[in-house]
């Protein structure tokens, strides 16, 4: 028994990421509820994009990194745009934060350079090689500043370009409310997310006694940044990831009642 037969998952994901989450969950015997907290959006300004892959093509850069999977779908898009064959990728050396990314893009005929043994941006950074390197960021708008600064402070060159954005769902808060009174577990895979989440909710309270579940330390931080327990943390930062940590916590809350 997986341990989550018949719990009650609220996921607050992007809803064209849901899908596999939801899917998953569904052939454990746990019930997801699909309440989507943010919506990716590609940025309005190409100008920077497109000067960016513009030199991608003529060879100025010696990295690629890419932090997540819409980062490369929208990189992607616009290349074919601009009439830019993908293939150029293969020109350069590419980073991603981790396996759903760098499978992506693998699946897209390109390959991958490096993957830190840790998903998250410090260990991207510091595990690169990039001295005297020229590295495009293609990433989000309201990305974290930790990974650019760690390859400056390594002596790379970097651009940090944004090609998409994140922004609020529109929510009905008592509609929000309904939804969370028969929600056994709460997930949150970024930090934003915990952001938009908590500012549609508006109050705490309504998160008494629900199992709060984490992608990672980064996510984690932002949780607790709103004075909120973090009951259980993913090791590794994957859909995946997250849901063997489940398990593993109500596996462990069964034996532990098992003993009394």
């Amino acid at each position: 028994m997986s341990g989550l037969k018949g719990k009650k998952i609220l996921i607050t994901r992007p809803k064209g990421q849901c899908k596999e989450f939801a899917y998953k969950l569904l052939n454990l015997g746990a019930h997801p509820i699909i309440k989507p907290m943010i919506e990716i959006r590609p940025v309005d300004d190409w100008k920077y994009v497109d000067n960016a892959l513009n030199g991608l093509k003529d060879g100025n850069y010696d990295w690629v990194i890419f932090t997540s999977v819409n980062g490369v779908k929208y990189t992607l898009t616009r290349m074919e745009n601009l009439n830019i064959p993908k293939s150029v990728l293969n020109m350069v050396r590419i980073g991603a934060i981790g396996p759903s990314t760098a499978s992506f893009i693998q699946r897209e005929g390109l390959k991958v350079d490096f993957i830190p043994e840790e998903y998250i941006s410090e260990s991207l950074g510091e595990g690169l090689e990039v001295r005297g390197q020229r590295v495009l960021l293609l990433r989000s708008k309201i990305a974290r500043n930790t990974l650019r600064d760690i390859l400056i402070a390594k002596g790379a060159y970097v651009d940090e370009v944004p090609v998409y954005t994140i922004k609020s769902c529109t929510i009905n808060r008592n509609e929000l409310l309904d939804v969370l009174k028969d929600v056994d577990i709460i997930t949150f895979t970024s930090s934003s997310t915990v952001h938009h989440f908590i500012g549609n909710l508006n109050d705490k309270i309504y998160l008494d006694g629900k199992i709060i579940a984490s992608i990672g330390p980064i996510t984690s931080s932002e949780i607790r940044k709103y004075g909120l327990s973090v009951h259980v943390e993913a090791e590794e930062h994957t859909i995946n990831g997250l849901i063997r940590a489940l398990i593993g916590y109500f596996n462990k809350e069964e034996n532990h009642a098992k003993d009394y």
